[in-house]
């Protein structure tokens, strides 16, 4: 169920369902995202952590979806199911943050207007020297379709079961 808000309540917008492309991908972590794509409309992320991708068990998915003023969601972007590695891409995701009001803020880390996204890969490692490192991506909005696939940023545990990317946020922290 998708739910709208607005100055009065929480109001139920429509009957809207997603799921992954298999059954126990483990889909459903939520993250706001505010508007990626240039089209004044928020937009969000679901995370599916557990989601094979044929060679890997839990390589994970990050499905992206533009926000719409009527109707429903539309997918628009699938982000990073790993084609090498047991990752568990979207265990977090972590985009724009609610004010004091209620209201979705997206947070803008490039100061381009668009808001922008981290996901968290704990299960993330890409030799056999640091099994379970983990990793966190960092994607930038853009206009018009949204973020590119390739992320921005990426942060590597470095140790052996660091698990970096269990858990991200962003904000302003100066």
């Amino acid at each position: 169920l998708l739910y709208k808000s607005d100055s009065r309540a929480s109001v139920a917008l429509t009957t809207w369902s997603a799921g992954g492309h298999e059954s126990g991908a483990g889909m459903g972590g939520v993250a706001g995202l505010g508007d990626i794509d240039g089209d004044l409309i928020d937009d969000f992320a679901v995370g599916a952590p557990h989601e094979d991708n044929g060679t890997h068990l839990e390589a994970g998915r990050v499905y992206v979806y533009r926000g719409v003023s009527s109707g429903v969601p539309s997918l628009t972007k699938l982000i990073s199911m790993s084609t090498t590695f047991d990752g568990n891409c979207g265990s977090s995701i972590a985009g724009g943050s609610v004010d004091g009001s209620g209201v979705l803020k997206p947070n803008v880390l490039n100061e381009d207007g668009l808001g922008d996204f981290a996901e968290g890969e704990p299960s993330f490692s890409d030799d056999v020297a640091t099994p379970g490192e983990g990793r966190v991506r960092v994607f930038f909005g853009a206009k018009p379709n949204g973020p590119d696939a390739t992320p921005e940023s990426t942060i590597e545990g470095g140790c052996d079961s660091c698990a970096l990317g269990a858990s991200v946020a962003l904000g302003d922290v100066n």
